[in-house]
């Protein structure tokens, strides 16, 4: 090996927010499910992703936050589906109700225990504009909270569903994704890279979470 070969194997520093993740452009944000018509169907197809303000009212929104409060303080009866951050994994099982409230990194599974968090999911003007997208009735396959608790909520690195879902085909499958908190550029807001959807699967990796390389 020569002084100026670079071996493929030499561990390189790790990037810092700033360099994963864009901050200077902020995706178009429709006003309502009514101005979902054929253009944002197309650009949904090209681009992978559509956002759409206004599906939920206050009310809607304020349910699904106190349902998912009972679910955090135990309130709902057979119900275990929490998943505490990484580092009170140990600690979890002795924690008050209220220490284990901002220490839960995801809530799953609660469609069947939750009667609120279902009519969510099933919630006419969402199901209206799935079928604009898939062109066809849907049915849901998944459902998860994520969470993000002061100080100590952990990143979801950049990762494709599609890459370790066992679902096809991969065109008929759709996320759906509800901030039930204001969701910004500052606290951590979802970030997507338009148009890569149509690359098909990449190679994903186990370190921080199942993810795509740095």
């Amino acid at each position: 090996m020569s002084p100026t070969d670079t071996p493929t194997d030499t561990p390189t520093a790790p990037l810092s927010p700033r360099e994963l993740y864009r901050y200077d452009r902020v995706a178009p944000v429709l006003s309502g499910p009514e101005a979902v018509g054929e253009d944002a169907v197309a650009f949904y197809r090209e681009h992978g992703y559509l956002a759409v303000a206004n599906v939920l009212s206050p009310a809607e929104v304020e349910a699904a936050q106190s349902a998912l409060s009972d679910l955090l303080y135990g309130r709902v009866a057979g119900y275990q589906g929490l998943q505490p951050e990484p580092e009170y994994k140990d600690r979890w099982e002795a924690m008050s109700p209220d220490e284990r409230m901002d220490s839960v990194r995801k809530v799953w599974r609660f469609v069947e225990h939750e009667p609120r968090l279902e009519a969510l999911a099933r919630h006419p003007a969402l199901q209206s504009l799935l079928e604009k997208l898939l062109g066809e009735p849907s049915r849901l396959i998944q459902d998860m909270a994520l969470l993000k608790p002061p100080r100590i909520g952990t990143e979801k690195p950049w990762h494709q569903d599609m890459a370790y879902f066992e679902w096809s085909p991969p065109e008929k499958v759709l996320g759906v994704w509800i901030a039930l908190d204001p969701a910004t550029p500052k606290n951590g807001c979802m970030h997507v890279l338009p148009g890569t959807h149509r690359e098909g699967p990449v190679p994903h990796i186990h370190r921080r979470d199942c993810q795509i390389a740095d």
